[in-house]
């Protein structure tokens, strides 16, 4: 599974990400939390998002 990760990651390095200039810029942050739901494990799952101008 590593190998297919860098080999991912060599294949994809010219990629970027840009961004243009806006007059106001809004930040948006959803979550989302199980706690203790995993009925194997009792473990909690937590969940983050955040948006930047959409």
């Amino acid at each position: 599974a590593v190998k297919r990760v860098v080999r991912y990651l060599q294949g994809t390095k010219v990629y970027m990400l840009t961004y243009r200039k806006v007059d106001h810029s809004e930040v948006i942050g959803y979550s989302d939390a199980d706690l203790g739901g995993c009925t194997d494990s009792r473990k909690s799952i937590t969940g983050l998002v955040f948006l930047l101008s959409g």
